[in-house]
């Protein structure tokens, strides 16, 4: 009887079957943002992502922000089911880089890929933080301001100034307030402090400043009244 050399009928066809596997696999897909642009310079510290796709399907979702010094300051990589995305809160700095992946059947895509991307756009907000000039006004026992809307908080600290004997000033710090508004209600026991002190020769400022993550405007300070 005739031996048979089965290793002639199932090598090729374990390798048949090896290359229709890997025929099967989808194809790695990359995907462009539509906003923000590559190469834009925007200043919204929340920007939303948007590419091109499919709204119902799921896609990996890679991102660094980069500081200006090189280092990075967060990381994301997650699955995302549609075709936009917006970090959960605004980044911490005024001018940060964005590196963005979008792809989906990439397995082997790393963080080492997403390093060796360039910029892909630029968070440049620091002209955005700040008080309108002049904008610091008393209305009774309430100080307004008005801000670009980049702004997280604002910061109020009040001050008192004493003239001293020798005719000079003493400026003293009373305290300092996070305020989420344009308006702040000064605080019962500083409306008595000030009508306490009206006919002391002295004076109290309010100092405000908008703060943009770790970011802090300049001041604006305003002479404040004791109400009646």
């Amino acid at each position: 009887m005739r031996r048979v050399d089965l290793t002639r009928w199932w090598l090729p066809g374990l390798g048949l079957l090896m290359a229709c596997g890997a025929w099967a696999q989808p194809a790695c897909e990359r995907y462009e943002l539509l906003a923000p642009r590559r190469g834009s310079q925007i200043s919204d510290r929340q920007p939303e992502l948007h590419w091109n796709g499919d709204p119902n399907a799921s896609y990996r979702l890679q991102v660094a922000v980069i500081l200006p010094e090189g280092r990075v300051l967060e990381s994301v990589d997650t699955v995302v089911t549609g075709t936009k995305w917006r970090p959960v809160a605004p980044v911490s700095v005024v001018t940060a880089v964005f590196k963005v992946l979008v792809s989906r059947h990439c397995p082997t895509m790393s963080i080492q890929d997403l390093n060796a991307q360039g910029p892909y756009f630029i968070v440049e907000s620091a002209d955005q933080c700040a008080l309108r000039p002049r904008s610091v006004q008393q209305h009774g026992n309430a100080l307004q301001w008005h801000s670009s809307g980049n702004v997280d908080r604002f910061v109020v600290q009040i001050f008192s100034v004493v003239q001293s004997a020798d005719g000079g000033a003493l400026t003293r710090r009373i305290n300092g307030y996070e305020v989420a508004g344009t308006s702040w209600t000064l605080p019962v026991e500083l409306q008595m402090d000030m009508r306490r002190e009206a006919a002391v020769p002295s004076a109290w400022l309010a100092s405000v400043q908008a703060r943009c993550g770790t970011m802090l405007s300049q001041p604006q300070a305003i002479k404040l009244h004791a109400g009646p």
